[in-house]
């Protein structure tokens, strides 16, 4: 009866929701409830029609129908009646009748008497077409049966809509995922290649990332001095470093034409390895093919517009090619491993720069400091047994101060050296500060009497200071030197105290306070030893300047009414502190 249809129509589309909402993939429930459905409305096949992207073609999708059109694909446009029902939004029955033309055609050849169209609709979209077929009936359907088909119909639309939903969203996870991925192996590799790990066993833990994430294989060879190339890694997955031929060697005489066509682009080049054609003319992608591979590309490594390898990755035959995505994220890979080969080159550059001029600065020290060592020990003599008039004796004390100053050079050289490689050690003691000022004010008060000054030095008995004897010496020496010449033809005052629980050194001149002797003291101190300037002074403060901030203290200008003065200042020594040993420390200077 009616009543029964319509509870059997009612419970069917209530059990079709249901079904809907709890499967990922609805077209099992489609297809079973298309079949319950044709057989309520009286039909013999029934299907859903989606419309392609192209917004003309109609093709079936989901149910059964006719025998004579499974994976048969419409114009739409070459049928007026359907592109009505697409483009209308509401169902249609079509009688043999009642159609012409391409419509009139297609149920001659099915041999229908009626059929039923209704649209698939997700909110103004036309998705496609729920078509129902009648070999005998062609009479129209009833309102209950027409409601009924619209229900089916607006039901499967929302099931389709959601699929796409679905779909939509899984590839966007898929491609995020994908993205991640790529990101997080840029990100290793980079940290890898950054690491203080040797840049060979760097290059091969990168090359270790990339097999099995990027490749079943993974080859570096990089271009010698000579034009040559180097196998610098060879990896491989775990299942494919058993294949015969593994590794394989490089090319005979390291030309390839493979290799030679990457190695002159600035491009990754992808190689089908099936067809033979490929493997037929390059020695390198044959060997790959031998150890199982079936792709493989091939990226350049480009630093600064200079190809310095290749890097080659290769996947298992049978497995899916190389996409775009993929190619542009080894070429990232690989500018990344050239980028550390090349600073892993001006490293290795740099040290041996750096070692010849350690050999050089020895040579010189030894070459020059032996015979300033000879002529000072003659000098002493000389000294000792006295000289025929005080006129020789000024000369010799005059020598040696000149040989004293050449040694001191030479050791000033080695201390520059020194702070260029940040490893200025000193040899730390308890000293007595106030004697050695006055020590080293004594030795140069010829020179400075010559000059004009007149040193004065104001200090205590004793004055305790934990500090590099040699060094603070020199400091001292290149204080007063610097003051004799600012403050050329007037007196000199030398203050030794303890302030703040420092030991202070005040060199005092009177006269004027030139700009670059400011900048020296201002400026940030840096590892690079500044240029000399007419006055020769940047040199010797910027140097005294590391010592003393080598040590803990600081070297500082003070300006005075009557000109200014260069206080530095040292870390005290408690009384008794002479008996402590002394030690090597490797000094931070702010």
């Amino acid at each position: 009866t009616a009543e029964v249809r319509a509870r059997r129509r009612a419970s069917l589309l209530v059990a079709f929701a249901r079904g809907l909402q709890s499967q990922r993939d609805p077209a099992p429930v489609l297809r079973r409830v298309l079949r319950r459905s044709v057989a309520l409305l009286g039909g013999d096949h029934g299907a859903l029609w989606l419309l392609e992207p192209d917004g003309t073609t109609v093709r079936p999708a989901h149910g059964a129908p006719h025998p004579l059109l499974r994976g048969e694909s419409f114009d739409a446009r070459a049928y007026p009646a359907l592109q009505r029902v697409l483009h209308g939004g509401s169902a249609a029955w079509f009688a043999r009748g009642g159609v012409s033309g391409a419509e009139a055609e297609l149920f001659e050849r099915l041999g229908l008497a009626g059929g039923l169209a209704v649209p698939l609709l997700a909110g103004p979209r036309a998705l496609g077409l729920l078509t129902v077929s009648f070999s005998e009936r062609s009479r129209p359907l009833g309102p209950e049966d027409l409601a009924f088909a619209a229900a089916l119909a607006a039901q499967s639309a929302l099931a389709l809509e959601r699929v796409r939903a679905l779909s939509q969203a899984r590839r966007a996870q898929l491609a995020a995922d994908a993205s991640q991925a790529r990101l997080r192996l840029l990100a290793d590799v980079g940290r890898i290649l950054s690491s203080p790990l040797d840049w060979e066993m760097a290059v091969h833990s990168a090359a270790r990332l990339a097999v099995g994430r990027l490749a079943d294989w993974v080859l570096l060879d990089v271009v010698e001095p000579g034009g040559g190339l180097r196998r610098e890694a060879a990896e491989a997955a775990p299942h494919a470093s058993v294949a015969p031929g593994w590794p394989p060697a490089l090319p005979a005489g390291g030309r390839d034409a493979a290799l030679d066509e990457v190695l002159g682009s600035t491009l990754a080049r992808s190689w089908d390895l099936g067809d033979g054609e490929a493997e037929a003319r390059s020695q390198h992608l044959r060997a790959l093919r031998e150890a199982g591979a079936g792709t493989a590309l091939l990226a350049p490594l480009v630093a600064r517009g200079e190809v310095l390898g290749v890097l080659t990755l290769a996947r298992a035959a049978g497995v899916r090619r190389y996409a775009e995505e993929e190619r542009a994220l080894v070429q990232d890979l690989a500018a990344r491993v050239a980028a550390s080969l090349q600073g892993a080159r001006l490293l290795r550059s740099a040290e041996r720069a750096v070692a010849a001029r350690d050999r050089l600065v020895a040579l010189a020290r030894h070459e020059v400091g032996t015979p300033l060592s000879t002529l000072d020990l003659h000098l002493h003599h000389l000294e000792r047994v006295g000289a025929r008039d005080e006129r020789e004796a000024r000369r010799l004390r005059a020598m040696r101060r000149a040989v004293a100053r050449l040694a001191h050079a030479v050791e000033q050289l080695v201390d520059v050296a020194h702070i260029a490689d940040g490893d200025l050690r000193l040899r730390l003691e308890p000293i007595d500060l106030a004697a050695l000022v006055r020590e080293v004010a004594e030795a140069l008060a010829s020179d400075l009497e010559g000059a004009g000054c007149v040193v004065s030095v104001v200090a205590p008995e004793r004055l305790l200071a934990a500090a590099d004897r040699f060094r603070v010496r020199g400091v001292v020496d290149h204080l007063l030197e610097h003051a004799a010449r600012l403050g050329a033809g007037r007196p000199l005052d030398v203050v030794v105290a303890k302030r703040h629980g420092r030991a202070a050194l005040e060199v005092r001149w009177r006269g004027a306070l030139p700009l670059d002797v400011r900048e020296a003291l201002a400026c940030p101190l840096e590892r690079t030893a500044p240029e000399l300037g007419s006055s020769g002074r940047a040199l010797g403060l910027w140097l005294s300047r590391w010592i003393v901030e080598a040590h803990g203290g600081r070297l500082t200008l003070r300006a005075r009414p009557d000109g200014a003065a260069f206080v530095a200042e040292l870390p005290a020594r408690a009384a008794g502190a002479e008996r402590d040993a002394p030690q090597n420390t490797s000094p931070r200077p702010r």
